[in-house]
């Protein structure tokens, strides 16, 4: 599947480009990534993107979040963003819920380390 993927984010990318020539006026290509694609990557992806999905939280099925500590970088090289945090599977939250911890209670602390995260990557208060 991670290679079904790759592949078809790829054939993606190969077609931005013309369909940036293409797009109305006033339109905003953007990407989202859950790995972080690399530095110079980046650079060359702004030719065709202007904003990126940001992770503040680690992305599904991650246990770190490589986007951590980009965001001068990406920046200096003039990308907007859309700042992401990682939900909860279903099976989380009830297994929270059976250990005594409340839905908005988890969604509280969630919520409290992307607001944390965000703060320390510099972004203004009320970014979304």
């Amino acid at each position: 599947m991670r290679t079904f993927l790759t592949r078809l984010t790829f054939a993606l990318l190969l077609a931005a480009p013309a369909f940036a020539q293409s797009a109305p006026a006033g339109t905003f290509l953007g990407f989202d990534r859950n790995d972080y694609p690399g530095d110079a990557n980046m650079a060359t992806l702004h030719k065709t993107f202007c904003w990126t999905g940001y992770w503040l939280t680690n992305p599904p099925g991650a246990n770190t979040n490589n986007w951590k500590h980009k965001r001068t970088l990406l920046q200096q090289q003039g990308w907007g963003f859309l700042l992401l945090a990682n939900g909860r599977f279903d099976k989380e939250i009830l297994r929270a819920k059976k250990s005594g911890t409340s839905p908005a209670a988890l969604g509280r602390k969630d919520a409290a380390l992307a607001i944390a995260s965000a703060t320390a990557e510099g972004f203004p208060h009320n970014a979304v």
